[in-house]
């Protein structure tokens, strides 16, 4: 039997693929796929001696929609050599002009019928309202528009046909067995000078938005916009929360009520903003318009669409509320656990900062907060597998549907690891000091009273001291507040840039 049938169905596809040419969209003889180049790869795991039916089956998948792969061996750096990486291949995939325009027509087509503004390309490559399209869709399938394709439409369209269900005319790749990522590959070069041109100014103007969009999507140049606007925005409260520090009025009602006005103004004003972009770009609907079926959407009968009639898969809402259900007691037993260890680390930071008055007090003081922060990172993440994996069992049909529970299920989470410790500080302990106290003082008293032999810091001169709790309580609440944003922006910082350079 031979032990390396993986390998050798990647030796004879790739050997086919290059041997086979294959015809464009204008009848010209085309070439294989250049080395250089791929709109998207795919990272397929697999034991060394496994059957190749897996992989066979993900090539014919791709093939079968009109993609070309290539297959590779996954290769890495080691002591300056490139060796091969066991049990992991690369398979990269372009997507050929003419399968590309049929897949752009389709998708103004239904960006019509979902009642999107249609738009064409000017001779300039900019986007323009195509008024004559509004009242005849012929004209939505135009060359000219398929010749302008961005690489964000044409990252968007490839992904649709990699990742859509088999029934809306995608490979399905996202529930193919050892398939673990669908990578797109960047343009360094763009990178580059898109970094180098955005660090010589200090704010982006409609044309850094429209390049943006047009190289990686019209999420990220939105999300490019909101920060723009946030912090232009976040000055005034700097301001205001400067001016009423330097008066000594750093609790004041008159500036929370501020706070709350600026909040709601900010809200809203983005809002109609957002909006104004999305008309303006000729996006605004496009989530309705483009809603997709999940890949992973299993369903459990055919019913027929109340619109065009026709017979589409369905799963049972009643079905799905029950599972809903049996989420519960899973976040609930999650969210106990994070209340639990968030109150003990609580009650020790409490203890150290406001009674404990023995050596190293200012260093133990400290020992919470570095704790809770060490455990932190380790629970969010598996509160986020957890949710993931309640979120896909509850077998959402789309991915709207899917993002929205999965964002509501971590923000369950979040909530109680960001707002709890401030919880108990102001309305636990602040109020209850004096009974805290009191307890403190009597298991004090008790630890003393044990035999020596059984408890060592019971000695005469060896045991720690305990002082009264003399902080204010406000000052309490703003010093806990201050720690815990500082440490979680350091903690932010080093897992979202300080981790990913040491694990390159």
């Amino acid at each position: 039997m031979d032990d390396n049938r993986p390998l050798n169905f990647l030796q004879s596809f790739a050997l086919e693929r290059r041997q086979r040419q294959h015809v464009d969209g204008d009848g010209e003889t085309g070439k294989a796929l250049p080395a250089e180049f791929a709109d998207f790869v795919l990272s397929f795991r697999c034991a060394p001696r496994a059957d190749a039916s897996e992989l066979e089956n993900v090539a014919t998948r791709l093939a079968r929609v009109g993609l070309d792969v290539e297959i590779r061996q996954a290769l890495h750096a080691r002591h300056g050599e490139l060796e091969p990486v066991v049990g992991q291949l690369l398979i990269f995939v372009s997507c050929p002009r003419a399968r590309l325009e049929n897949e752009w027509n389709r998708s103004r087509l239904q960006d019509w019928l979902g009642g999107m503004v249609p738009l064409r390309r000017t001779t300039g490559g900019a986007l323009e309202v195509d008024p004559d399209a509004q009242d005849d869709p012929s004209r939505l399938l135009d060359a000219t528009n398929a010749a302008h394709i961005t690489p964000a439409e044409r990252q968007r369209l490839v992904h649709r046909l990699i990742t859509a269900p088999e029934s809306d005319g995608g490979a399905a790749i996202a529930t193919a067995a050892g398939v673990d990522a669908v990578v797109a590959l960047h343009d360094r070069r763009f990178n580059q000078n898109w970094l180098r041109h955005w660090a010589a100014q200090w704010l982006i103007d409609r044309h850094d938005l429209r390049r943006i969009r047009e190289h990686f999507g019209d999420e990220i140049a939105l999300y490019f916009a909101f920060l723009q606007s946030y912090v232009l925005w976040l000055a005034l409260p700097a301001v205001a929360g400067l001016v009423w520090w330097a008066f000594g009025r750093s609790f004041s009602w008159q500036f929370g009520a501020l706070l709350v006005l600026w909040g709601v103004a900010f809200t809203e004003t983005w809002a109609r903003r957002e909006a104004d972009i999305a008309t303006y770009w000729g996006v605004h609907g496009v989530d309705r318009a483009r809603e997709t079926r999940r890949a992973g959407f299993q369903a459990d009968s055919m019913a027929a669409d109340p619109v065009t009639g026709e017979r589409v898969p369905t799963f049972s809402g009643a079905k799905r509320w029950m599972r809903r259900l049996l989420g519960v007691p899973v976040i609930a037993a999650l969210s106990l656990l994070m209340a639990a260890f968030i109150t003990l680390i609580f009650a020790l930071q409490t203890f150290l900062n406001e009674y404990y008055a023995g050596p190293f007090a200012t260093l133990l003081g400290l020992t919470p907060v570095v704790l809770f922060s060490a455990c932190l990172p380790a629970y969010t993440a598996v509160c986020t597998r957890v949710a993931s994996a309640l979120t896909t069992y509850e077998n959402y049909e789309y991915e709207a549907e899917h993002a929205a529970q999965l964002t509501a299920k971590i923000f369950v989470f979040r909530f109680l690891q960001d707002q709890l410790y401030l919880f108990l500080t102001a309305w636990v302990f602040v109020p209850q000091r004096d009974a805290f106290g009191a307890w403190v003082q009597a298991a004090y008293d008790t630890l003393n009273s044990l035999p020596s032999w059984l408890l060592p810091l019971a000695e005469p001169g060896a045991h720690a001291g305990i002082k009264s709790s003399a902080t204010p309580a406000a000052e309490l609440v703003q010093n806990m507040l201050t720690s815990f944003i500082v440490t979680s922006q350091i903690v932010d910082l080093a897992t979202e840039t300080g981790l990913p350079l040491l694990l390159r």
